[in-house]
């Protein structure tokens, strides 16, 4: 599951990607960027769908015990073994684990996700798995190091819950005037399935604790 993650230029951090995408409530396919999905079905939440009222945010032991870890060790065992055919997961709001994959699922997949009992949705035929993803990200960060300065920071998010392969850029700065889009989407070269999106909403930035160091990737030649 590590490589769900977002790449934080000039800040060096890493965020899960979590989704308020809906589940849908039947097998039905989604023609979003050529893919389809597919409901795991006969499965049911062992506890309700939104954490105790009093839990901690994301949820206590037990929710987190019943509804997430199960899923979220399946899709960890999937990445592993289905590497070169994994693309991505994430948790949407029910919650349901959403794992995509390059081409057709394998049913070895299909199979450990069924096994939890839990909820999930397969996306299958994405075009691209995980590690093409993160490759596509990281020529975009390259491509965003130019606006990085002492006032402004640049993000860099894998965000397949709102399209699969999108990559989403934000500036982050206490100066409004650094954080409008300068026509990214158009200028930033990355080939398809992937596409880029400006993030205007993420802008405020990252402020780092009292001793610790900014590590930046290393810029190509």
């Amino acid at each position: 599951m590590n490589k769900l993650a977002s790449c934080v230029v000039a800040a060096g951090l890493a965020a899960l990607v979590l989704s308020g995408c809906a589940t849908p409530l039947v097998s039905e396919p989604n023609e979003t960027a050529g893919a389809s999905a597919v409901l795991g079905l006969g499965t049911e939440p062992v506890l309700p769908h939104t954490p105790p009222a009093d839990a901690s945010i994301p949820g206590d032991d037990e929710f987190w015990e019943a509804n997430y870890a199960p899923l979220g060790t399946a899709t960890a065992a999937i990445e592993e073994q289905f590497s070169e055919e994994f693309g991505y997961a994430f948790f949407d709001k029910t919650p349901a684990m959403h794992v995509a994959f390059k081409g057709p699922a394998p049913a070895e997949a299909v199979a450990l996700l069924q096994n939890t009992g839990l909820p999930f949705v397969i996306v299958e035929s994405v075009g691209f798995n995980a590690a093409e993803y993160q490759a596509a990200a990281n020529e975009v960060s390259r491509q965003t190091r130019q606006y990085v300065s002492a006032e402004r920071q640049v993000q860099v998010s894998q965000s397949p819950s709102t399209v699969p392969g999108l990559i989403e850029v934000s500036f982050q700065s206490l100066d409004p005037t650094l954080t409008t889009d300068p026509g990214l989407a158009e200028s930033i070269d990355v080939d398809p399935p992937f596409s880029v999106a400006f993030d205007a909403t993420n802008t405020s930035p990252v402020t780092m604790g009292v001793g610790t160091e900014q590590v930046l990737p290393p810029i190509d030649k």
